[in-house]
């Protein structure tokens, strides 16, 4: 299949993994970066190995994943994500120039810490949320083993630190909560994702716990404790819809969340998509980004300034590409030569589409930038992707 299908391949394994994400989006990058480059060498033999390394990456992940039922506790119990970490560290290890990658560990630790944070939500809630959430699979087989003992360690498995045995203590208690209340009235509650924009397929991405009335608000505050931070996020959300979008086939449309929104009604919207967030200072738009088949959403900041026509004014957001269109989103109509600051423009909308020239530039980063040398270049390993796009 080459080693460029098989990388596109484990890409997906994203949707699946909801207990490595970080560090998953890492490895992907990492492979795709060092695929690129000896492809652009025609280092044929190394090309072969790559393509081994993460064809047996593949075949590990499946059967971690078969070793699962579908219930929500058997997806985020904290042995299969030992048993996915185990795997993305040795194909970081493995993979050409051998070795493993710096950013890894901090984003191990930081997939460590969201699941714990999930897990310990799960077991502060009542238990007919809890049921209702993850209740539906419950009668399938669980078979990772049972979470409060350590004996079925083997050796040459992740040593198991006290952070972990404490995810497996709640999970243990999540589980044992649910078998007692399954006959209770439910609360229903739900599970959602919410990627940072701008980040595409490499952008780190949040799981959440919130009621199924809940407003807006109320999933920024989740996120906000969820996560530690000061910051408090925009909510957006990504549908296909025709009306707003006449520029591009995809009809990807992004728009801005008040606060009092329910988030059901966002997810219940024809052509809903997704719910993606921004934490950024002063007033800004989202522009759809086209590059190739690949279309993104990317918060800019909006000059108070007369400015600069659009299509200057994006060529300096995007040095490293060439900016082929810009264009109205709703319209589809020209707007290259259209001023672009706060009188033309509003805050929190979606107007404007810019398609990037696909051939790219190689990207040169300061010297205080986080990077691996491989086979002769500099490689950007951080998490805004591997054509350095936005962070």
């Amino acid at each position: 299949m080459g080693v460029t299908s098989m990388i596109l391949r484990a890409s997906k394994l994203i949707r699946t993994d909801t207990t490595n994400s970080r560090t998953l989006r890492r490895l992907i990058n990492r492979l795709r970066s060092v695929a690129k480059e000896l492809e652009k060498k025609s280092d044929t033999v190394q090309l072969r190995k790559l393509e081994e390394i993460v064809v047996n990456f593949i075949d590990q992940y499946a059967e971690t994943e078969s070793s699962r039922s579908n219930s929500v506790t058997s997806q985020i119990a904290p042995e299969l994500q030992q048993k996915r970490n185990k795997a993305l560290i040795q194909t970081d290890a493995a993979s050409p120039p051998e070795g493993h990658s710096e950013g890894m560990k901090s984003d191990i630790s930081k997939d460590q810490v969201m699941l714990r944070s999930l897990l310990q939500s799960l077991d502060e809630m009542d238990p007919e949320a809890l049921e209702e959430i993850c209740g539906p699979a419950m009668d399938e087989p669980f078979t990772i083993g049972p979470a409060t003992s350590c004996s079925n360690q083997r050796k040459g498995d992740t040593p198991i630190s006290v952070a972990h045995l404490q995810s497996r203590v709640a999970h243990a208690n999540i589980e044992e909560r649910m078998v007692h209340f399954r006959k209770t009235s439910k609360k229903p509650a739900m599970v959602i994702d919410v990627p940072t924009m701008g980040a595409d397929a490499t952008g780190i991405t949040g799981t959440y716990l919130v009621p199924l009335d809940s407003s807006i608000w109320t999933l920024t505050e989740t996120i906000t404790s969820t996560n530690g931070q000061l910051e408090i996020s925009d909510i957006w959300s990504k549908t296909k819809d025709a009306t707003q979008n006449r520029a591009t086939a995809s009809q990807i449309y992004f728009e801005w969340q008040d606060p009092n929104t329910k988030v059901m009604d966002i997810v219940n919207k024809n052509g809903y998509l997704g719910i993606e967030r921004v934490e950024r200072d002063g007033e800004y738009l989202v522009i759809l980004v086209m590059i190739g088949e690949k279309e993104y959403g990317k918060p800019i900041g909006i000059p108070r300034i007369i400015g600069q026509p659009a299509s200057v004014h994006f060529r300096d957001v995007f040095p490293e590409y060439k900016v082929s269109q810009v264009r109205l989103l709703q319209e589809g109509h020209d707007a290259s030569d259209i001023l672009f600051n706060k009188r033309v423009f509003r805050h929190h909308t979606n107007p404007i589409v810019v398609e990037l020239c696909a051939e790219t530039k190689i990207l040169h980063r300061d010297k205080n930038s986080p990077s691996d040398s491989i086979v002769g270049m500099t490689m950007v390993t951080g998490e805004g992707g591997d054509l350095g796009l936005p962070h």
